[in-house]
């Protein structure tokens, strides 16, 4: 083996030496040169070891370059207006099969893969939500794997400017739907009409192009008119215009004051669609403490409170229902109950005088005398000792009268009595003949009270002339008559009186001799 070896090298020696090429050391070191210079992706120039002329140029593969080289790409976008679903566009190549994906980019990032048919050289690539405004970069890249073979800018506009208005008509609660109308620039893109209950969308609707209306069954989402209610109209997850719903309870209720210690709480309602009313109920400081009856023929509820309201501090309310939609509530008045004393009032007296007492005294703001059931005259009443009197001379004439107090708190009613009324009783005047040219009528009189005589006077011809003068200890009286009897023929009267009240009247006999 070395004897072969040894003659192999002997033999190539020899033709080295006669075809001059360079010498072993030199070989050498043009083979490392050229394995340096493939290492860093370099093609050094190569003298040639037999005829001394330099080799072309020698570059390294490059992919890009490979299919570039082969191929040539056009690519063309559509300009993109924001709202619409894709961008589109076309695109060629020598050769088509070496485009595997066309990409959409947003400033500078891959941001959605596309579709591209080869047959017709279009593609589209979905950007909803992806391409928001004019101001971001957007772009198309033809790719061959993770090779970009061609991009291109797409150009963007801005949305159209569409105005949409929306009218719900105002909604009663417990109706069922939520209705009204709308308009637009374009009705097209309108995919969808929701309800909104405090924000939320609660319920879908439906919609009519051709009448420009819509219908949302409101399906209890509506429970009281405290809701933020809305409609809005949508071009599939884009809101385009959203309006408020005006909710209205076009129900009234009409409550009687209620006084501690009564059966129950009654009152009348009324209002449209009276036929959602279903129930009626009785909250206490907010909370439903007892159900009540409804007549639907007289429009009128009741509702028991025996022991549920034992204050006038509670808040009480009633409230009127469709199922468990409230409908309408409104405060109770409550008042104390009242005892109310009058004393039994004789006519002529000054003042109808009395007392009273009860639950919610401070509520009281006046006291008032009605006859035949009017009220004539406000009276006083003293807090400290629960006491009352009410200016009465001249109002109460006589005991068939249907005399009554009442007290009130502002023109709410808290508590009445009747006035019991007695007559003035029994008087007698009796006066002495007058003779003319005499200076006094005289006379006396009784009776069975005395203190109500106020007055004596005299009366010519039916017209009070004169006051007297009258002594109660001896029952007497005289009045000045001077030149105010001048003959027989004028009717002289003497007439007591309590107050303005006549209690009686005597003819005075007159002398002319």
């Amino acid at each position: 083996m070395k004897t072969i070896l040894g003659v192999a090298l002997t033999i190539a020696s020899v033709l080295s030496l006669l075809l001059g090429v360079v010498d072993y050391p030199q070989r050498v070191q043009a083979q490392e040169n050229t394995n340096s210079a493939e290492l860093n992706g370099e093609a050094p120039e190569l003298e040639s070891t037999i005829t001394g002329t330099k080799e072309p140029n020698m570059k390294t593969f490059n992919q890009t370059e490979f299919i570039s080289a082969k191929n040539t790409f056009s690519l063309t976008a559509a300009p993109y207006q924001i709202g619409n679903i894709n961008v589109t566009g076309t695109y060629s190549a020598t050769d088509l099969s070496s485009i595997t994906k066309v990409v959409l980019l947003v400033d500078g990032a891959i941001v959605k893969n596309g579709a591209f048919n080869h047959t017709t050289k279009t593609f589209q690539i979905y950007a909803t939500g992806l391409i928001t405004n004019t101001s971001q970069k957007v772009e198309v890249a033809l790719f061959n794997r993770n090779t970009e073979l061609k991009r291109v800018p797409v150009s963007v506009t801005a949305p159209p400017t569409h105005n949409y208005v929306i009218t719900p008509a105002p909604y009663q609660v417990g109706n069922i739907s939520v209705i009204g109308t709308y308009s637009g620039t374009n009705l097209n893109a309108i995919t969808k009409v929701v309800l909104l209950v405090d924000g939320v969308i609660v319920k879908n609707g439906t919609f009519n192009h051709a009448t420009k209306t819509f219908q949302i069954s409101a399906d209890g989402n509506i429970p009281d008119i405290h809701r933020k209610v809305e409609v809005a109209l949508f071009e599939g997850n884009k809101e385009l215009k959203r309006s408020s719903v005006s909710i209205v309870s076009n129900y009234n209720l009409a409550i009687s004051p209620y006084q501690l210690g009564t059966d129950s709480i009654i009152g009348t309602y009324s209002g449209t669609n009276l036929q959602n009313i279903t129930r009626v109920a009785l909250a206490v400081d907010g909370v439903l403490v007892k159900e009540g009856t409804l007549d639907a023929s007289t429009n009128t509820f009741q509702v028991p409170a025996i022991n549920l309201i034992t204050n006038l501090n509670q808040k009480v309310e009633v409230i009127i229902f469709n199922g468990n939609i409230e409908l309408k509530r409104a405060t109770v008045q409550v008042i104390g109950n009242y005892n109310l004393i009058a004393s039994p009032y004789r006519i002529g007296d000054t003042f109808v005088t009395g007392t009273y007492s009860g639950t919610g005294l401070d509520l009281i703001t006046k006291v008032v005398l009605a006859v035949d059931g009017v009220v004539v005259k406000n009276g006083t009443f003293n807090a400290s000792t629960n006491t009352f009197q009410i200016y009465a001379s001249g109002l109460v004439t006589s005991s068939k009268q249907k005399i009554e107090v009442i007290l009130f708190k502002g023109n709410i009613e808290l508590g009445r009595t009747e006035v019991a009324v007695s007559s003035h009783g029994d008087y007698g005047v009796e006066a002495a003949p007058f003779k003319l040219g005499s200076s006094y009528v005289t006379g006396t009189y009784s009776g069975t009270d005395l203190d109500a005589i106020t007055k004596i006077v005299l009366v010519v011809d039916g017209i009070i002339v004169k006051n007297g003068a009258f002594n109660h200890t001896a029952k007497t009286f005289r009045i000045y008559a001077s030149n105010l009897i001048t003959s027989s023929s004028q009717k002289v009267e003497v007439a007591i009186f309590s107050g303005n009240d006549e209690l009686k009247r005597t003819s005075v006999i007159v002398d002319a001799n």
